[in-house]
């Protein structure tokens, strides 16, 4: 577990220099990914189901971003980007175009509905988080604004 998600700070970190995301905001672009490794391996021995697992990895990551962001005051892509990158089907989608090229047609849905619902769990994971801060940080302003009088 550890392993892997070693590998996944250092595949964050690497895109990150591509991405030119520089000082501490690189080491914090890839502790998303870290700890995104560490919930995926961890949900999946429990539920068994990638999906949900891949749902509840976008979820750590995508908190991560928003609190990253909120402490360091910069936009919440700096940290989202790099964090869901080592997490994209790739092989998935290789194999679903690998299939089509060859002609083997059950065997590419099999992988193409696989990688588009990896790629909608991570998605749904994203927006709720940004959801759910969004509305959390309205409602604080809304609630200030209203003791302060203005």
């Amino acid at each position: 577990m550890i392993y892997s998600s070693l590998w996944a700070f250092f595949c964050a970190f690497g895109f990150g220099i591509i991405f030119n995301i520089k000082g501490k905001n690189l080491f914090f672009a890839s502790i998303g990914a870290f700890v995104g490794n560490i919930v995926f391996v961890l949900t999946k021995n429990i539920t068994d189901s990638d999906i949900i697992s891949y749902y509840f990895c976008a979820i750590s990551f995508s908190l991560l971003a928003e609190i990253f962001a909120i402490y360091r005051k910069i936009p919440v892509s700096i940290f989202l980007s790099p964090s869901m990158i080592p997490f994209v089907p790739g092989a998935a989608i290789l194999s679903t175009m690998e299939n089509l090229v060859e002609g083997n047609a059950s065997q590419t849905w099999q992988y193409g509905v696989y990688a588009l619902q990896v790629s909608g769990a991570i998605a749904m994971g994203v927006i709720t988080v940004s959801f759910v801060v969004k509305i959390w940080r309205n409602s604080i302003k809304k609630y200030f604004f209203k003791i302060n009088g203005s």
